[in-house]
Parts: structure tokens; sequence; C-alpha cells
């Protein structure tokens, strides 16, 4: 693991540890221009792997469970110009492809999900949050990165909250641990 390097949004997610199984941890700020900076500055220091791990919502998901991502999807909003996650002028931009052999679908978003204001976003964020497996606001940004920089990238996350965020920071202890044991089998 020695060329890896993990993506983390922030401290608490994982403890505030600076190494996960002998590979550096780089923090990289909450939400998409955060996450893209830093997937550029683990790439430009010479990683050959990314590995983001982190907090994500779910409704359909249980808090707790662990969730490898298969494929990640963005929030932008062009329309008219294209779909909504389409960005415009830009082919094959609606979804990245992490790994095929696995089904769940990441939604990033800049918004915290909070299902107490369901009144305040578009529909077609909402129809994006309920078909999506878990959402997060970093995966898409930094699986683009790598897809465009051709360096490989794996997400790991583990579901936190449902939209309520009241426990997240006792739920990502335990998820991480959980996430530790999975990768230390690889």
């Amino acid at each position: 693991m020695k060329d890896w390097v993990f993506l983390v949004a922030v401290p608490l997610e994982v403890g505030g540890v600076q190494e996960i199984l002998g590979s550096p941890v780089i923090f990289t700020g909450v939400g998409k221009i955060n996450a893209t900076i830093a997937a550029h500055h683990a790439v430009a220091q010479g990683f050959r792997k990314i590995v983001n791990i982190g907090s994500c919502g779910s409704l359909s998901i249980p808090v707790g469970q662990i969730v490898p991502i298969g494929r990640a999807l963005q929030d932008i909003d062009a329309t008219p110009l294209c779909g909504y996650g389409e960005t415009p002028f830009e082919a094959d931009s609606h979804e990245i492809i992490i790994d095929r052999s696995l089904d769940a679908s990441c939604f990033s978003t800049d918004y915290f999900y909070d299902a107490q204001q369901e009144s305040k976003y578009s529909p077609s964020y909402l129809k994006s949050i309920q078909s999506s497996t878990v959402f997060d606001m970093e995966c898409y940004a930094q699986a683009k990165v790598c897809r465009n920089l051709g360096v490989p990238y794996q997400s790991y996350k583990w579901v936190s909250d449902n939209g309520d965020g009241s426990d997240w920071q006792e739920n990502c202890r335990a998820g991480f641990e959980i996430v530790k044991e999975l990768l230390a089998g690889k």
C-alpha cells in the first residue's frame, strides 16, 4: 500500500490519524472543490492509487453499513442545456464508473441533505438522493480527477446518517473501524 494515499474529508471521520495501514492520509476538506484540489495534489505528489474513505448518507442502507462505490454521480444543474447531473458540452459527464463489478452509486452534492427541509430541494435533486445508494460531498470530484489523469481510484463509504446528522461523529468512529478491517484484508 506504499503507493496508495487515502483521501478523507475531515479528521473527525478517522480520529485524526495521519496514516492508515501504512499509507498517508490527506484531509481534503468538505465539498467537491476541496476534493478536486486534494486529488490533484495527491497525483502531483506521485501517488499511484487513491482510496477515498468517509461518511455518507443514505435513504436505503442502514446506518453503520459499509458501501464500496461502483459509480459516482453529481448534482450539477445546467438545464435546459443538458439533463440534470450532466456537465454542459462534456461527453460522459452524467456518471463516472469506478468499478463495474460494484452496484452501489454515490451521488455527490454540494448540499447537506436534511430530511426535515425537503421543500428547499429541487425535484431532480430529491430524485437523485432517493435513487442513489448513498450520497456525499466529495466522491464524484475525486473520481473525475482520477479518471482524467489515469490514476486508479476506489471509494468506501460508511453510512453515518439518513438525513439526520445528530449521531454523525459517533457513527464515523464505528464506520472507520469497519473500513480499516475491510481494507486490511485486501
